[in-house]
């Protein structure tokens, strides 16, 4: 007699589970930059044009991290300021501090261009002010300074979907990991004995991710 399919455990389900949510999440996330990318960093002919249409909808994506990651969000967000807003981010333990990518060094970055262009709509850009933003990307010596802004503005927005789409799916979990320094201090909290389990499905998750 053919052998019958053998019941999966408990935790054999929940990896499972892991790893079907890290697939559409990952799509889903590609899919929304791509469609930022291509109606609104890939047209733009002016860095004006493309600096405040990033700020815009980085400031929206920092929104809605902070909804996923307070249960009273309203109560921060109402009169922030964008800075505020990134601190925030800071606080909660948004990146890790070995992080190469520098996320929110790159966000600070944008927003400066952004207050630039707010007291001279002819200030021009300078090396300086792109550094930030394009020092972890490769980018050729031929390349412009708008293609430069475009490359890197493409990647701070598709990390910061995965951020907000990972907050929104994996609350406790992402909660546990921003905050692992602070629930040390309980004699009752044990990530190790939580997410023992999980940690290589965990890390492929992040990893697909691009976290």
């Amino acid at each position: 007699m053919p052998s019958r399919n053998k019941r999966k455990t408990p935790k054999e389900e929940k990896i499972e589970s892991l790893r079907r949510i890290a697939k559409d999440l990952k799509k889903e996330a590609a899919k929304e930059t791509e469609k930022f990318n291509k109606k609104h960093i890939l047209p733009s002919k002016e860095i004006l044009t493309l600096v405040l249409k990033a700020h815009l909808f980085v400031e929206y994506l920092i929104d809605e991290i902070i909804k996923a990651s307070f249960s009273n969000p309203n109560k921060i967000l109402n009169k922030r300021k964008f800075s505020d807003k990134v601190n925030l981010l800071e606080a909660i333990g948004i990146e890790d501090s070995k992080s190469e990518y520098r996320l929110l060094r790159k966000i600070r970055a944008l927003n400066d261009i952004r207050n630039k262009f707010a007291h001279n709509l002819n200030y021009k850009l300078n090396p300086e002010d792109l550094e930030p933003l394009i020092e972890t990307n490769k980018t050729g010596d031929k390349e412009t300074d708008m293609t430069k802004l475009k490359r890197a503005l493409f990647g701070v927005i598709g990390y910061l979907q995965a951020t907000r789409d990972i907050s929104r799916t994996l609350p406790f979990v992402i909660a546990c990991f921003r905050s692992d320094k602070l629930f040390k201090k309980d004699i009752c909290y044990d990530i190790g004995k939580l997410l023992k389990d999980y940690e290589k499905e965990l890390y492929t998750f992040f990893k697909s991710l691009k976290m």
